[in-house]
């Protein structure tokens, strides 16, 4: 009888060795749960923001849609990549749903972009700037790691 081979295992690679702390801490946040956030202070207001997920990208690839062939579409586009990023104002949802009564925090895209459209353009611009820092938050990490071709 001849006994099988033992297959060797590989030691796992230390790639939280090339990240800062808050660095590995994102990047384990991203890999656990698929998701980044953070706090930005926008004229004098606290708004936190997350990384969507595939739901909110495919509401708000639909939501501006119609907006598509018009002057309106970079408008819309901001305003939908806003409500799809936005979690909370000043520590409270933009939109309160009735599913928040019962421990259901989701608030569609749509809801959220048909109310940030009473909001002023510059106020919304400057939220859609801290949306892409959130975004660029990632493009270091995912670099050092190899994950990404930039």
């Amino acid at each position: 009888m001849t006994s099988p081979e033992i297959a060797e295992v590989p030691e796992e690679e230390e790639i939280v060795e090339y990240l800062t702390p808050e660095e590995s801490d994102q990047f384990k946040s991203l890999m656990l749960v698929g998701r980044l956030s953070g706090t930005f202070v926008v004229y004098g207001h606290k708004i936190k923001l997350e990384t969507t997920t595939v739901e909110e990208d495919i509401q708000l690839g639909m939501l501006v849609k119609k907006y598509q062939d018009s002057y309106a579409f970079q408008r819309a586009y901001r305003t939908a990549m806003v409500a799809a990023f936005l979690r909370e104002i000043d520590g409270r949802p933009l939109v309160q749903s009735l599913g928040s009564f019962i421990g259901d925090d989701s608030t569609s895209v749509e809801t959220k972009f048909d109310k940030l459209k009473e909001y002023y353009p510059a106020v919304i611009d400057e939220m859609y700037d801290r949306v892409q820092e959130l975004e660029k938050k990632l493009m270091p990490i995912l670099s050092r790691l190899g994950k990404t071709s930039s």
